[in-house]
């Protein structure tokens, strides 16, 4: 045990004599925050909401008269063609899609979804579709006592648009725009926390270039301690990463709606997954160089594909499926369940699939050492 440690604080003191290392492990937590609230941040009082009404009929138009009554949307009528080009020049938040048919299949109690298209993701979708979904909820409740009858259906739509409802007004805080800050800070941490393996990839490569571990074989320091020490240093600098994020977003007063302690132990699982990377990267280099170029060909296209840079659900279904191949999107995917109110019962499966990526990681590094060091002997 004191070998592992040993390595560990000769790990340490190597990668913290190197500045860019203190930007990375220090700094760049704390960027994340910033940069996600320059994404994130609006000046629109309320949310420009686009609906193309393919279907002209009376509940679709009743569902826009239903949209712009509400004070924080701005709800308008578009045509088909125009939806790609408003959407990619942020003319509108959202678009909601009204296919021919929609209000018979309401009436005959069918319908399925309604299609909510937007850029920004489920952070500032998830009001609007609640919106719709009550909306939506009452209609269906009427169909369901009409059995298909539209006579019937609109006698008692009518009187339900009629009734007199007494509403209280109350003012409730809108975290849309902090959900989506903090979720987007953690998921740039990700990153860094990736990008600081290829610090610590680079050490041992380097120490690989040097014969260091020629020179374990023959001294009393075993390989497995060298390797375990390493480990520790790198998860400890990863741990870091995360108490300054989470302190950080407190001294700016950036809530992530997630118990302290689960958030922790996600990013502690993922912190595994970024040494075991690090370390599978260090196995298959030869030299610095060649870190920086493989590190670069896995972490930028995963973290693009498991959805750090923009939400997954702009990329195609096949290219979704794929990204739960990767453990940044378990994450992702655990922070948006512990955001919307689950517990660690409902995480703990995502907890053991990233733990399970690391263990992968670790087990590829052993076996490319192992096997490079056979290799070397018999040479």
């Amino acid at each position: 045990m004191r070998d592992i440690l040993v390595v560990a604080k000769n790990v340490l003191k190597l990668i913290c004599r190197k500045k860019s290392s203190i930007l990375v492990f220090m700094l760049l937590p704390i960027m994340c925050i910033f940069i996600s609230k320059s994404l994130n941040t609006t000046t629109e009082k309320f949310m420009k909401i686009a609906v193309c009404d393919q279907d002209k009929s009376t509940l679709s138009k009743d569902l826009i008269t239903y949209l712009s009554n509400k004070d924080k949307f701005k709800a308008f009528t578009i045509d088909k063609k125009d939806v790609d080009k408003a959407l990619l020049n942020q003319e509108v938040d959202s678009v909601v899609v009204l296919d021919k048919g929609f209000q018979d299949s309401l009436i005959d109690n069918k319908f399925l979804k309604l299609d909510l298209i937007s850029l920004k993701g489920a952070e500032v979708t998830v009001w609007q579709e609640n919106y719709l979904n009550y909306y939506i909820s009452d209609i269906l409740d009427i169909s369901k006592g009409c059995n298909g009858d539209s006579k019937l259906f609109f006698k008692v739509y009518d009187d339900f648009k009629a009734k007199k409802v007494n509403i209280k007004n109350q003012k409730v805080k809108d975290i849309s725009q902090s959900l989506g800050v903090s979720k987007q800070s953690i998921a740039l941490l990700l990153v860094f926390m990736l990008a600081g393996a290829t610090i610590s990839a680079g050490t041992i490569a380097k120490d690989k270039g040097n014969r260091v571990f020629k020179r374990l074989l023959a001294s009393p320091l075993k390989i497995y301690k060298y390797i375990l020490g390493n480990v520790l240093a790198n998860f400890l600098l990863n741990l870091i990463q995360i108490a300054v994020i989470i302190i950080a977003a407190k001294a700016l007063k950036l809530d992530f709606h997630i118990p302290t302690g689960l958030l922790f132990l996600t990013l502690g699982s993922f912190s595994l997954v970024s040494v075991g990377l690090g370390m599978f990267i260090a196995s298959i280099s030869s030299s610095s160089a060649q870190v920086g170029q493989i590190s670069n060909a896995i972490i930028v296209p995963t973290c693009m594909l498991s959805g750090c840079f923009w939400s997954l659900e702009l990329m195609p279904k096949i290219m979704q499926n794929l990204a739960f191949l990767l453990p940044q999107t378990w994450v992702i995917k655990t922070i948006g369940e512990l955001q919307s109110g689950k517990n660690f019962k409902d995480i703990a499966l995502n907890i053991l699939i990233i733990i399970g990526f690391a263990v992968l990681l670790f087990l590829l590094s052993v076996f490319n050492i192992k096997r490079d060091e056979e290799l070397r002997s018999y040479v």
